[in-house]
């Protein structure tokens, strides 16, 4: 039993030297500057999504003649817009 422990503590030991040797060989500063590039590209590619993304929604309702129906539906509505706001700019002299 005592020697399970002390095997236990060397690997803890040489686990923890090795964390150290890693810790050493790393350069923070270019690990830094690897970061900050990386998060730019993430930025420049969220932009370049949105941008695709409206891009093609644009195409499709040009292509489903969406805006057409939308200008038909607002012509046939338009009288009762116009009748609403007469009503409520004469509502007052009534």
């Amino acid at each position: 039993m005592v020697d399970e422990w002390s095997n236990i503590a060397d690997e803890i030991e040489q686990l923890q030297n090795s964390a150290k040797e890693i810790q050493e060989k790393v350069d923070s500063k270019s690990l830094n500057e690897l970061i900050s590039f990386s998060r730019n590209v993430v930025k420049i590619l969220y932009v370049l999504l949105i941008v695709l993304g409206i891009y093609f929604l644009i195409k499709l309702i040009n292509e489903l003649h969406i805006f057409k129906f939308i200008v038909v539906i607002l012509k046939v509505v338009s009288p009762l817009f116009i009748g609403f706001l007469i009503a409520w700019l004469v509502d007052p002299l009534i």
